[in-house]
């Protein structure tokens, strides 16, 4: 009975992963969502800033999503300004964007699994030097140890789970900064809180801070309903239900989780603990991890 219970959570999970991966594909290959900047929920209140940078200027919501993440909620923990950046699962490049307008002598690199993105990324960083995006796994980054002092993502965590923090580690240097945002269906944000952290410490990272972000998120969601709404009246109907969800409109069965306190959003901020540390909490870090998602 437990082997048939969890042959079939693989299944369910090696569907689930096989549908994302399509709709990115469509999403970032053919739908209007390409030629926009972002693919996230958003969070509100945005800086106003962010409204007034011209390549943000209709997606003001989703770059302070990106600003909250990479920027607002990791300044009482950075001691100087990171000069080597990633981000996984850069998408269409606007999250690139935002490091280099807060980090201007950051080399910064993103990587996304899918070509199409990876692609549309390099497109938009068009005049920025020190800034690429690559085709590239977070899952097996093709970086050596310690590349990065910094790494950051939006929602990735929420689709490749503990393998994301495992390489996001092995990736930053020993003191380094990772800062990720994680939004799925799930009741207890407390709970969620106690999982991430656990894994934090067995992917050799140690936690600081887990900041739940739902309220600012379902804000954005309803403030961006008109702009994302017309947006989709141009997607295939086939694609257009599914599409609609993922984007948490009103009406949809997403949506509904979001207001009736199914899901969670929140930032987790780690750091990569040195070698001593490491030895002091070996016993911790041999616990069992469980997934996020």
């Amino acid at each position: 009975m437990i082997l048939r219970r969890l042959l079939g959570r693989a299944r369910h999970r090696a569907f689930r992963e096989a549908v994302n991966a399509w709709f990115f594909r469509f999403a970032y290959g053919l739908s209007p969502a390409r030629r926009g900047a972002f693919f996230n929920t958003g969070y509100a209140p945005a800086p106003e800033w962010t409204a007034q940078y011209a390549p943000f200027k209709d997606e003001p919501l989703q770059a302070a999503l990106c600003d909250f993440v990479l920027w607002e909620a990791v300044q009482s923990y950075l001691a100087t300004p990171p000069l080597a950046i990633l981000e996984i699962g850069c998408g269409q490049g606007g999250g690139l964007l935002v490091a280099a307008k807060r980090y201007p002598a950051a080399k910064i690199t993103g990587v996304d699994l899918d070509a199409n993105a990876a692609r549309l990324s390099q497109k938009r960083l068009a005049g920025l030097p020190n800034a690429r995006a690559l085709k590239a796994n977070g899952q097996a980054l093709p970086f050596a140890d310690g590349s990065f002092d910094f790494v950051y993502s939006i929602g990735t965590a929420s689709y490749v789970g503990v393998a994301f923090l495992s390489e996001a580690a092995r990736a930053l240097r020993p003191g380094g900064l990772i800062s990720f945002q994680v939004g799925y269906a799930s009741p207890s944000f407390a709970r969620q809180a106690e999982i991430v952290r656990r894994n934090c410490w067995a992917a050799g990272l140690e936690p600081l801070a887990v900041i739940d972000i739902i309220e600012p998120v379902i804000q954005a969601i309803v403030a961006d309903a008109p702009r994302k709404a017309a947006q989709l009246a141009r997607v295939p109907w086939p694609f257009r239900r599914y599409a609609a969800n993922a984007a948490g409109l009103p009406g949809t069965p997403s949506h509904a989780s979001y207001v009736n306190g199914e899901r969670v959003s929140y930032v987790v901020v780690a750091q990569k603990r040195q070698a001593e540390l490491d030895r002091m909490v070996s016993g911790y870090s041999e616990r069992p991890s469980e997934s996020v998602i």
